[in-house]
C-alpha cells in the first residue's frame, strides 16, 4: 500500500516562472497550457534535480460511469528530471484507486504511477510529445471510468530475469486451473536441457506428467560440462494462490534466497504451503543423499482473463492463471548430511514457439491451413522459407537436390554445422527446431520425387519456384499444379521478380518471363536491366554451376524476399489476383526504388505442327483494332516473342504494324521485318531477348481461313527460314495460326 504519511509531490519544492525552466522544458510547458486536455493553470516547481508540473487533466464524461472514485478532473503530477526524458506521472492524491488495471506499482514511498501505454512512458513521450501524452492519459481516464479497463484482461506483472523458463504455458495453465486444489502443492516430472547464452541462462523444458503427485520420485543423472550446459531429468513442484486482483511486483524484485522467496509467498498468503514445500525437498535431498535443482512454479489465479493482446495456446478460464518462475538450488553436505538451499534464481516464464503463436504476433490474417511449397532452397528460398514460417505459415513442402556449401553461408539462413548436408532437410531441421509448425522435405529432383510429395505438391495451395532454374519452370509445367509462383534475383541483386499464374492452362510461368521482356518497350528501368543481363559475367552469374564468384549481399535478397513474402501473403488471402508480375527495384547501394505490378492478360493456346503457339490476348485484340481502322483493305506486320526450341513453343507478346508495298481487299505484301525502325528499336531495348517470330495480317472481308495466296506465301517462307515461322491470320471473329517449317526440316525428318 501507499503510505498515507508522505508528503504529496505537488506541494514538494518551491514554486517557479516559466523563465526559470530548461528552453527544451519552456517548450513543454507552452504545449501542456495549449492542450484541451489540460484545465486551468500549469504550475511549476523545483525540487532537487526536478522540475514538478501540476496540472488537472480533463477525461470525457461517458455515458455510463462506473468507476465513481475517479474524477472528471484529475490532478496530475509530471516529474522532469534535469536530463529532460520522459516525465514520470503520479496522481496527486493519496486516495487514486489502487486496483484499476494499467498500473505498475511503484516502491512503499512514492505514490503509484499510472501506466498509460504499454510501451512504456519513454517510447510514447518521444513517439507524440508531452500533448499526446496528456492526450492518452485523458482517455485512459475516460476508459478506466466507464468500466471499460476492468474488462480488458489483466498484463504480466512488471517482472525482469537474468535467466529464462521455455516451456508449455499453454498446458500449465491449463492443469492449474483445471486440477489444483486451492492453495495446494503439486510435484511432477520434468525433462529437457539449459544452456547459457550471452551470459543468460536458458531452461528449455518440457513437463511431463502433468499431474497430482504427494511425493516426487526423483532418480536423475546430472551432467556438467564447464558449467556452460548440463541435461537435467528432474522434478519440477507448483503452488496455487487464491483469486487476487493484482499481484505486488515489489516482492517480485532480488528473489535469491529461500527468505526472499518465502517473503513473496507469505505477501500472498502461501507461506506455510511453501515451507512444507521446503521440507519435503530437503528430506528428499537427505534421502537420495545428493543435491537438487528443482523448477518451481508458482499459479496465481486472476480474477479476469490476460489481455487478448498476448498469445498462449490455453482459453477462457484457463487464461486467468499468471505464472511465476524459479530454480531451487538445494545444497547438500557429504559431510555432514545436512542440506539447505543454497541459491534461488528467479526465471522469466515464456512459451515454446509456435506456428500459431507466431502468426499471431506476426498479425498475418487467416488464409487456410494448405501447403505452400517451396522448390529450390538456396539464398532466395531458405529466406523466404525462413519468413514465411516466421509468419506462421504452418505447412511448407521444401523441395531441393543440392547440399550445403560453405560459399553459401554468407547468403543463407543456414549455418557452419550443415555444411556438406541436404539443403532441403537442413532448412526443414532449422524451421522445426524454431517451432515454427509442419514441414516436409525433399532432396530429390523435382521429376524424380516420390508419389508422396509429389501429392503434396500438386495440392499446394501455392507452388513457388525459387530456383532461378528456367528448367524448373518446365518441369512444374508438366504437373497438374495451377497456383505458381517465380521468383529470383537479378541484375548483380539490383532487381527482384515474382511472377505469378492462377492457372496454367491460360497463362504458364514462360508467358510470363517473355511478357516481362515486352515490357522493355516500355519502361526503361525493365530496359536498362535487360541490356545489363544482356552482357553477363562470372561475379554476376556464377561459374559452374556454382555461385562462389556471385558479388551479391544477404541485404540485396532480405530486402527482395521482404517483397516475394509481402506478395505471396496477398496471393493467399486474395483469390481474384490473376497473372501478375511484381519487379523489386534497387539502386546501386541496395536502397529501394519501389515495387512495380503489371497485370497480364490470359494467352490463346494453339496446337499446329507438333508446337504449342502461345498468344497474349492484347495482342489478338490490338490486330483486330488495326483490322477495323484499316477495313476494307488489308493491313499486316510482325510478331514478336521467344522461340522455344527444346520444348517446341513460341509465345507472343507483342505485334507491329508496317506500311505495306501492296494492299488490297484481297492481297498484301509486307517488306522485311528487319527494314522497319520499329523492329530495331525492339532489338535495342530488349537487348535482344525479344525475337522476331511471325508476321500477321487480317482478313476483313471473310473468315481467318487460309486463303490460296495464303498457303502459297506459307510455301514461298518455308524455303527461306532456318527456325519455325508462326503465321497469323485475322477476321473481325476468330484467328488462325499456322506454322511455317523450314523445308530442311522436313527432308530430315522425311529421313528418320
Amino acid at each position: 500500500m501507499v503510505n498515507n504519511k508522505i508528503k504529496l509531490i505537488s506541494e514538494l519544492g518551491v514554486e517557479i516562472e516559466v523563465k526559470a525552466l530548461p528552453k527544451k522544458l519552456q517548450s513543454e510547458y507552452f504545449e501542456l497550457i495549449q492542450s484541451e486536455n489540460v484545465l486551468g493553470k500549469v504550475t511549476i516547481r523545483r525540487f532537487n534535480d526536478s522540475f514538478i508540473f501540476a496540472l488537472c487533466v480533463r477525461r470525457d464524461i461517458p455515458r455510463r460511469t462506473i468507476r465513481e472514485d475517479i474524477q472528471v478532473e484529475e490532478k496530475i503530477v509530471l516529474v522532469f528530471r534535469e536530463a529532460v526524458d520522459a516525465p514520470s506521472i503520479y496522481s496527486d492524491r493519496i486516495d487514486f484507486p489502487q486496483d484499476l488495471p494499467h498500473l505498475n506499482p511503484v516502491n512503499e514511498n512514492s505514490p503509484m504511477s499510472i501506466c498509460v501505454s504499454r510501451l512504456g512512458a519513454n517510447v510514447m513521450y518521444k513517439d507524440i510529445g508531452i500533448r499526446g501524452v496528456v492526450k492518452v492519459l485523458s482517455q485512459w481516464l475516460t476508459d478506466a471510468a466507464s468500466g471499460f479497463l476492468d474488462y480488458d484482461g489483466w498484463e504480466p506483472t512488471p517482472f525482469v530475469s537474468d535467466n529464462v523458463l521455455v516451456t508449455n504455458i499453454g498446458e500449465l495453465q491449463r492443469f492449474f486451473y483445471e486440477k489444483m486444489e486451492r492453495s495446494g502443492i503439486c510435484f511432477g516430472r520434468i525433462s529437457g536441457f539449459s544452456f547459457v547464452f550471452n551470459g543468460r541462462r536458458v531452461y528449455s523444458f518440457k513437463l511431463n506428467n502433468i499431474e497430482l503427485t504427494k511425493l516426487p520420485s526423483i532418480s536423475f543423472k546430472q551432467k556438467d560440462k564447464d558449467d556452460a550446459e548440463f541435461y537435467l531429468d528432474t522434478i519440477w513442484s507448483g503452488i496455487y494462490i487464491d483469486k487476487v486482483n493484482e499481484v505486488d511486483a515489489r516482492y517480485l524484485r532480488n528473489i535469491n534466497s529461500s527468505k526472499s522467496l518465502k517473503e513473496f509467498c507469505n505477501v500472498h498468503g502461501v507461506g506455510q504451503k511453501f515451507e512444507q514445500l521446503k521440507r519435503i525437498v530437503l528430506d528428499k535431498s537427505r534421502e537420495i543423499k545428493s543435491p537438487l535443482k528443482m523448477i518451481l512454479v508458482v499459479a496465481i489465479p486472476r480474477t479476469i482473463e490476460l489481455i487478448k493482446e498476448i498469445p498462449t495456446d490455453a482459453t477462457g478460464e484457463a487464461r486467468k492463471v499468471e505464472l511465476f518462475s524459479f530454480v531451487i538450488h538445494v545444497h547438500y553436505s557429504q559431510d555432514s548430511g545436512m542440506t539447505d538451499i543454497k541459491e534461488v534464481e528467479q526465471l522469466s516464464i515464456t512459451p515454446n514457439p509456435t506456428a500459431e503463436l507466431s502468426k499471431m504476433i506476426s498479425g498475418i490474417e487467416e488464409s487456410g491451413d494448405g501447403t505452400i511449397s517451396i522448390v529450390g532452397c538456396g539464398s532466395v528460398g531458405s529466406h523466404l522459407a525462413d519468413t514465411l514460417a516466421r509468419e506462421g505459415r504452418s505447412n511448407l513442402l521444401l523441395i531441393d537436390n543440392d547440399k550445403f556449401e560453405t560459399h553459401n553461408i554468407s547468403r543463407h539462413v543456414l549455418q557452419k554445422s550443415d555444411i556438406g548436408w541436404g539443403k532441403s532437410n537442413q532448412l526443414k531441421e532449422h524451421l522445426l527446431n524454431n517451432g515454427y509448425g509442419n514441414i516436409t522435405s525433399s532432396t530429390n529432383e523435382l521429376r524424380n520425387i516420390d508419389d508422396e510429395i509429389k501429392s503434396q505438391l500438386v495440392n499446394s495451395d501455392l507452388v513457388i519456384d525459387a530456383t532461378a532454374d528456367k528448367d524448373t519452370i518446365y518441369s512444374l509445367d508438366s504437373l497438374p499444379v495451377n497456383k505458381v509462383a517465380r521468383c529470383y534475383i537479378s541484375n548483380k541483386g539490383k532487381t527482384g521478380v515474382l511472377l505469378f499464374t492462377k492457372d496454367k492452362a491460360e497463362c504458364n510461368l514462360e508467358d510470363l518471363e517473355v511478357y516481362l521482356l515486352m515490357k522493355s518497350l516500355e519502361e526503361d528501368f525493365v530496359k536498362d536491366w535487360l541490356n545489363s543481363e544482356a552482357n553477363p559475367t562470372a561475379t554476376m552469374v556464377g561459374m559452374s554451376c556454382s555461385s562462389i564468384t556471385t558479388r551479391l549481399s544477404v541485404s540485396y535478397i532480405r530486402n527482395h524476399v521482404s517483397n516475394f513474402n509481402a506478395v505471396v501473403n496477398c496471393i493467399l488471402k486474395n483469390n481474384k489476383i490473376n497473372n501478375s508480375i511484381w519487379v523489386n527495384s534497387l539502386n546501386k547501394d541496395g536502397l529501394s526504388l519501389g515495387c512495380t505490378q503489371f497485370q497480364v492478360s490470359d494467352f490463346k493456346k494453339i496446337k499446329n505442327e507438333g508446337w504449342e503457339i502461345s498468344i497474349c490476348d492484347d495482342v489478338i485484340q490490338s490486330i483486330r483494332g488495326k483490322l477495323h481502322a484499316n477495313s476494307p483493305v488489308e493491313c499486316g506486320g510482325f510478331l514478336y516473342g521467344r522461340l522455344n526450341l527444346k520444348e517446341q513453343r513460341i509465345v507472343i507478346v507483342k505485334e507491329t504494324e508496317v506500311n505495306p508495298t501492296k494492299a488490297t481487299e484481297f492481297e498484301l505484301e509486307l517488306p522485311s521485318a528487319e527494314s522497319s525502325e520499329e523492329h530495331k528499336n525492339i532489338e535495342e531495348r530488349s537487348a535482344g531477348m525479344l525475337q522476331l517470330v511471325g508476321s500477321w495480317h487480317t482478313h476483313p472481308s471473310g473468315t481467318s481461313k487460309f486463303s490460296g495466296k495464303d498457303i502459297k506465301m506459307k510455301e514461298t517462307i518455308e524455303r527461306q527460314i532456318s527456325t519455325p515461322f508462326a503465321l497469323m491470320t485475322v477476321s473481325n471473329n476468330d484467328e488462325t495460326v499456322q506454322l511455317a517449317i523450314p523445308n530442311e526440316w522436313r527432308e530430315l525428318l522425311a529421313d528418320g
